[in-house]
């Protein structure tokens, strides 16, 4: 479970159910199990699994978000006649 420590958005499987943009919130031991919390990074709902039940574990590839141009709302004809 260490790769769940990384920062990052991962996706799981977890009691035949999938789960995806995930990030690690906490790790937890009680009564002998462990429990780690995630938070789903689209819709902020905190998630608590069982760590024996979670069959799969992936780290998504991180998007490169590159700046667009402002468009230029002024038609370049219209310009030249001013």
């Amino acid at each position: 479970m260490e790769i769940l420590m990384e920062e990052g958005c991962f996706e799981l499987f977890y009691d035949n159910h999938f789960y995806d943009n995930l990030e690690f919130m906490r790790m937890d031991a009680i009564c002998g199990s462990t429990y780690i919390t995630m938070k789903n990074i689209l819709t902020g709902e905190f998630l608590t699994f069982e760590q024996n039940k979670i069959t799969s574990v992936r780290k998504k590839a991180k998007l490169t978000i590159v700046p667009r141009h402002p468009l230029n709302m002024v038609d370049e004809t219209q310009v030249s006649l001013l």
